[in-house]
């Protein structure tokens, strides 16, 4: 039950914000007090947060702080993740390696970071995906052929990198 509660919690915090279109850090302007007001009482119904993930939720810190640094080749882990979120932060790195293994994925939404490397061709055993979305990174090298594969895919947004080839 632990697990399925911090799958739960860390889906909230890759995508909560996504969700509210407020991923990137900006002042506190007329109606962000109801976004904060919104999180913070949804805060207060989550119980069992044993790994205190929560607490830097509060109203002493704007609630608009981005995702910076890397994305975890933990994120495997988390086989029911169904949407990767994670719209205009400052994350950079690489994709993982092994986002592949996240076979429930159906959204895969990184535009406006900073993300360098390669799309790895793993990414075409997403059976289920219907968005991919990495426009606006600084990725290198070319498109994997194997995704004109993936079935299921809706969108397919790779504009403003430095990738090559003809998809």
């Amino acid at each position: 039950m632990e697990s399925s509660s911090s799958f739960f919690l860390i889906y909230i915090l890759f995508s909560c914000f996504n969700l509210l279109g407020l991923a990137t850090a900006m002042p506190v302007t007329r109606g962000n007090e109801t976004h904060e007001h919104a999180l913070l009482q949804f805060k207060a119904k989550i119980t069992g947060d044993q790994l205190r993930i929560m607490d830097s939720w509060n109203s002493s810190i704007h609630f608009c702080n981005g995702f910076y640094n890397q994305i975890p080749q933990e994120i495997c882990r988390l086989k029911r993740l169904q949407t990767l979120g994670l719209t205009n932060n400052s994350i950079s790195g690489e994709i993982p390696s092994n986002l592949s293994v996240c076979s429930k994925l159906i959204n895969v939404r990184m535009r406006g970071n900073h993300l360098t490397g390669e799309i790895h061709a793993s990414l075409s055993f997403l059976s289920n995906l219907k968005v991919l979305s990495f426009f606006n990174n600084s990725l290198r090298r070319s498109i994997p052929p194997s995704l004109g594969n993936l079935s299921s895919l809706e969108a397919l947004a790779l504009t403003y990198n430095a990738l090559t080839g003809v998809f």
